[in-house]
């Protein structure tokens, strides 16, 4: 019995069926590289997701004189009320320690060159006081005007800052309230007294009927570091700053901000964080495409997620994320254009008898277009 012959795909098929599967390779290869990126050499191989446990993120704090006049200050509280004024103070910006600020960017252009300046003044100290290399790159993770009254916010609870460092610039003078101020713990004395304060844990889960009660902290002594919330108010150093003062410090400082009885207390407080480039998506690996498919999923469930419910370093894997693939996207659908477009070309030529016959033809064409008569069409 005869077999059936067997189909045979044509050359313009085949052709189409490399040019799919080299766009396929194409598109899985380019994010795969770029995933993977080196990091800069000023990351030295490493992203710190949370920008406090850097080790120089326990800088000492640090007291700056004069970093803007009185006249400025007074223009910044100035900028912040008039805005204020129109579209209210914001409440809810900070999901653990909120404040009633207003972000630096919502302020009049002659504002925001204020505080350019103070953030160049207190890059210049930071890079100098904490060990940072030259090329180091600090960049804002938040600035805002905060206003302490008693009748609104009075002052801050007890916490550590998630930046890599932070400050603290006076806006007001110290006769247009009473209390106030910032109790800060450096966090290099406070590494004298772990065995002070792990004492102080134990007895506080004792009462709390823990049952770790350990002589010696989980992960030994190194990796120890005690909860503000045990820190003695008679080791730490309260900050009461005249106008145009900055207060500087590691984020890894324990602080507060004691309350306001009287008055309106205003600054601009700020949280820096370092090298933030080397967290970047393209340098994750998986760990960013875990972070991003997270957000993800975490999204599907709850449309209404966002990042102040999640870690900071995945909201930002999921933002970049997001954006690469839209870049990939548009990036395979133009490529997908070209390639078809070069196979209609190629079809097309084919269909006229390949490359030679088509040269022929447009010859062919321009001396029938010629001025003298022809007897030749060849």
């Amino acid at each position: 019995k005869p077999q059936p012959a067997r189909a045979v795909a044509s050359p313009a098929a085949m052709t189409r069926r490399v040019a799919l599967c080299a766009l396929v390779l194409a598109a899985i290869a380019r994010p795969a590289r770029a995933q993977w990126t080196a990091m800069p050499p000023e990351c030295e191989g490493r992203c710190w997701e949370t920008d406090n446990e850097h080790p120089l993120a326990r800088c000492p704090p640090d007291v700056l004189d004069h970093v803007v006049t009185a006249a400025q200050a007074d223009a910044l509280v100035r900028a912040a009320e008039a805005y204020a004024g129109v579209h209210g103070w914001t409440t809810k910006r900070h999901a653990q320690y909120p404040t009633t600020d207003l972000p630096w960017y919502v302020l009049p252009p002659e504002a925001r060159t204020i505080i350019d300046d103070v953030w160049r003044v207190m890059a210049s100290n930071v890079k100098k006081r904490c060990g940072l290399a030259r090329d180091a790159k600090l960049t804002i993770n938040d600035v805002f005007v905060v206003k302490y009254t008693p009748e609104g916010q009075p002052g801050l609870h007890r916490h550590r800052d998630g930046s890599f460092a932070s400050f603290n610039l006076m806006l007001s003078d110290q006769t247009d309230y009473e209390g106030g101020g910032t109790r800060m713990w450096d966090a290099n004395e406070v590494d004298k007294r772990k065995a002070e304060y792990w004492a102080a844990e134990r007895r506080e889960r004792r009462d709390d009927g823990s049952s770790d009660a350990t002589s010696v902290p989980r992960g030994g002594w190194t990796a120890y570091d005690p909860k503000p919330n045990v820190l003695n108010v008679a080791h730490a150093t309260v900050y009461r700053l005249d106008k145009g003062q900055m207060l500087t410090a590691g984020g890894f400082n324990a602080h507060e901000g004691l309350p306001v009885t009287n008055g309106a207390r205003y600054i601009v407080a700020g949280f820096v964080g370092l090298n933030r480039h080397c967290c970047a998506f393209k340098h994750a690996g998986w760990r960013g495409l875990l972070g991003f498919f997270r957000v993800f999923m975490l999204k599907r469930v709850d449309a209404e997620y966002d990042k102040d419910a999640i870690s900071p370093h995945d909201w930002r894997m999921y933002e970049e994320g997001r954006r690469a693939l839209r870049g990939a996207f548009l990036s395979f659908c133009a490529a997908g254009l070209v390639i078809a477009s070069a196979i209609a070309a190629m079809a097309a030529l084919a269909r006229r008898g390949g490359p030679t016959a088509t040269l022929r033809a447009w010859r062919r064409r321009r001396k029938r277009r010629g001025l003298l008569p022809s007897k030749s069409y060849d």
